[in-house]
């Protein structure tokens, strides 16, 4: 199986969450969140911060803790602009490329989309 067929399901479940997050925002904006929101809503907070701690232990070596990059590049503030689709970050985590090792082995599906959550929101 090619690691892009590996990443996609995941990838269609962060794209399903993120879209689920705008549609049920769109239909809050002028009234009272439905009781789904806060659920919705601290599932994602709670995927960002588990992957905070992914970072910490698997990633912040090389890419610096502020995600400010090192041996590895920098991640706060560019990595949507360096992987416009989530499915290529996931990619590159799940299988590595040029100098950064593969965690597909190390790390679940889950944990690689948790920390891949952080990279995008959680890094400054």
């Amino acid at each position: 199986m090619t690691p892009l067929r590996r990443a996609l399901p995941l990838a269609r479940w962060v794209v399903g969450v993120a879209a689920a997050t705008a549609v049920v925002l769109l239909f809050t904006l002028d009234g009272e969140p439905p009781e789904a929101t806060p659920s919705l809503a601290g599932e994602i907070d709670r995927m960002v911060e588990a992957g905070e701690l992914i970072y910490a232990a698997r990633c912040s070596s090389c890419h610096g803790t502020e995600g400010q990059g090192g041996q590895g590049p920098r991640l706060a503030g560019t990595v949507a602009t360096l992987y416009p689709s989530t499915a290529d970050e996931i990619a590159i985590v799940t299988d590595g490329r040029l100098g950064m090792p593969p965690f597909g082995g190390a790390l679940t599906e889950a944990e690689i989309a948790e920390v891949v959550l952080f990279t995008r929101f959680g890094l400054g």
